[in-house]
């Protein structure tokens, strides 16, 4: 293990070997005499496959600035005296890791705290055909966007503790799904999850943002984040269409046939009866008067020619 103090003093380190009760068998303590404190909470945040931005946290007072390195290479000319830095000169083209070191005021270093970075590219399709071309958005219904993360980098694996998806409309955000995968991603692949998102009534344009969570030694944190943008997003021609086979009766009883369409490009269930037939399901019809007050109601509970039976809830997929 790696132990991170944040200030400057004198350690004491003991390992013990244990059995299988709990017994031990400590060495002889060994004193480690620490000049300077490491960083704490060092983090990455990639936006938008821009350049890497790094903070961290120090509480050590005897810190006077920081030092920067990507490999064994310092990237800062001169000392950073805020826990802030941006690698303007990342090409993202393999992985690298960066140490952070504080500086005292005299020079002297404490140990790194050390992060990686992948070349992480993320991206979604919504309602892909089958040679992978994107289709609109359709309010009302639901979409299926296909969402990628790839591992650019040639040698070594990526390991995506968490992958997070939040959809906005506008500035509200209208979906929201969050993951603690701990997915391998080999080198030079693609990891591709479909995920179904029903779509309200706006035509905005709508924001899927892609954030992918990697955690390294010591707690340290890389959060790639990517925005997909969904500008064509339409309405649907006609959702349900209804017929009557005679002129309704003013006091009477009519019947109604009621055509649903699926404009959305995923299939979707409709609750068509429930307890074996015995209780309705989700379709029902209502009629308003002038005013909005509802005045009659009916509902469906049958089942649909050419449909199976499904035990205790009958379903229809459109």
């Amino acid at each position: 293990m790696t132990d991170y103090p944040s200030a400057g003093g004198s350690y004491s380190y003991v390992v013990a070997s244990a059995d299988s009760v709990g017994n031990e068998n400590p060495a002889t303590a060994v004193i480690f005499n620490l000049i300077v404190g490491a960083v704490s909470n060092l983090k990455a945040f990639i936006n938008n496959n821009t350049s890497p931005q790094l903070t961290w946290t120090s509480s050590d007072p005897s810190v006077a600035g920081y030092n920067v390195y990507r490999g064994n290479i310092k990237l800062n000319n001169t000392l950073l005296t805020s826990p802030l830095f941006t690698d303007i000169f990342y090409a993202g083209s393999s992985r690298v890791e960066y140490a952070v070191r504080a500086v005292n005021a005299v020079g002297e270093e404490s140990p790194p705290r050390k992060i990686e970075v992948y070349p992480i590219v993320m991206s979604a399709k919504a309602n892909p055909d089958v040679n992978g071309n994107q289709r609109p958005l359709i309010t009302g219904y639901f979409s299926k966007f296909e969402v990628s993360v790839q591992n650019r980098e040639a040698l070594n694996s990526f390991l995506m503790n968490h992958l997070g998806l939040h959809m906005t409309v506008s500035g509200t955000e209208t979906y929201a799904l969050d993951q603690n995968l701990n997915q391998i991603i080999a080198a030079d692949t693609t990891y591709v999850s479909n995920i179904v998102i029903p779509i309200g009534s706006s035509t905005n344009s709508h924001i899927l943002r892609i954030t992918t969570t990697q955690t390294g030694e010591g707690g340290s944190q890389v959060v790639y984040q990517r925005d997909a943008v969904f500008s064509d997003v339409q309405n649907p021609s006609n959702m349900v269409t209804m017929t009557v086979a005679q002129v309704p009766l003013a006091g009477g009883y009519s019947m109604v046939n009621v055509c649903v369409r699926n404009s959305g490009y995923t299939d979707m269930d409709i609750v068509v009866n429930r307890a074996n037939g015995s209780e309705p399901g989700d379709i029902y019809m209502a009629i308003k008067n002038s005013e909005g007050l509802e005045i009659s109601r009916g509902t469906y509970k049958g089942y649909p020619p050419g449909r199976g039976l499904r035990l205790v809830m009958y379903n229809i997929r459109v």
